[in-house]
């Protein structure tokens, strides 16, 4: 069993957007909070190249926009998929909660200006 308290969550904040990431000592899955307020990223596109995002929406609502692909609008307690190598942002108001596995790291995020 792991277990980490919200106190431990490490904080990163962008200007749409303010993720508390629960940093398990696991590399098949972890965890994080988000909430996004806006656009994010907030130009371009975001993508990640390894994992999925299993993503959860505790409240609010928004969209996901899919290079090539259009929007999906979601609301409270709808679940969304983001696959890795697709590109996409987000649009909302709301707070998510998004498993990744394999566990999400930095340095396969990337985004995209075009």
């Amino acid at each position: 069993m792991k277990h980490i308290e919200f106190k431990s969550a490490e904080i990163f904040e962008k200007p749409t957007s303010k993720v508390y990431e629960y940093n398990l000592p696991d590399k098949d899955i972890n965890w994080c909070l988000c909430d996004v307020n806006g656009r994010f990223p907030k130009q371009g596109w975001g993508l990640n190249e390894k994992c999925k995002e299993m993503v959860f929406v505790i409240k609010g609502k928004g969209k996901i926009v899919i290079e090539g692909k259009g929007e999906t609008t979601f609301k409270k307690n709808d679940l969304v998929l983001v696959e890795p190598n697709v590109k996409f942002y987000w649009v909302a108001k709301c707070r998510f909660g998004i498993a990744c596995t394999p566990a999400w790291y930095p340095e396969q995020h990337k985004e995209y200006l075009n």
